[in-house]
């Protein structure tokens, strides 16, 4: 674990993130994501030999078939059998005009943080994720009572620290956040199961 992803776990901790803190480059910058494994739908892919659907175009099409629920063939429309044709093996059933979904999301996240020192950076950061769970910032500097990056934070329900000397301190809490589910945030948690798989084989990357 880098020093970065410990400063987010003892932050994520602070705040009420439950999970491992894993590191997932998104299109505005990279974010420190909480997560929660699903055992069943690992355990699953780990029979299988499968591990995370990157591929966003892929993870749209699975988004519109009914987890475990098999249709037929001429009930699929074409952009979503086209999709699919590139899905990896082990995530579907075809057979006789029958196709079925049987992958569902591998994690949930918690919560999100971002670190840096510009505000607007972190904020653009988490806000890419601020639909699908708490997300907080850790400023690597003095933040002021009247800065208005703090008031943005306060006004979006983001939770704020301040790091100094290693140490964080929690200057304002997160708000709850109702998570959105879609293809979106089952793409978000293929990111972060791919980011896991990595740290385990130790090939994460620096910060």
């Amino acid at each position: 674990m880098t020093s970065s992803e410990k400063l987010g776990a003892h932050v994520a901790q602070t705040f009420g993130f439950d999970g491992e803190i894993v590191r997932v480059e998104l299109r505005d910058g990279a974010v420190l994501l909480a997560i929660q494994i699903d055992p069943t739908e690992h355990a699953r892919r780990s029979k299988a030999g499968l591990g995370a659907i990157t591929d966003r175009q892929v993870i749209t099409s699975l988004w519109e078939l009914p987890n475990g629920i098999e249709l037929g063939y001429e009930d699929v429309p074409d952009w979503v059998k086209e999709a699919t044709d590139r899905a990896p093996k082990g995530v579907l059933t075809r057979r006789q005009g029958i196709l079925g979904r049987t992958v569902q999301p591998p994690l949930r996240v918690r919560g999100a943080l971002a670190i840096g020192r510009s505000f607007d950076a972190v904020l653009r950061r988490v806000g890419q994720v601020s639909a699908l769970a708490p997300t907080a910032v850790i400023m690597r500097r003095p933040v002021e009572e009247d800065e208005p990056g703090l008031l943005n934070a306060r006004l979006y329900g983001v939770g704020v620290a301040q790091e100094e000397g290693g140490v964080a301190r929690a200057l304002l809490y997160p708000g709850p956040v109702a998570p959105t589910l879609g293809p979106y945030s089952w793409w978000v948690a293929e990111m972060a199961y791919e980011a896991l798989d990595a740290s385990v084989s130790g090939d994460s990357p620096k910060p």
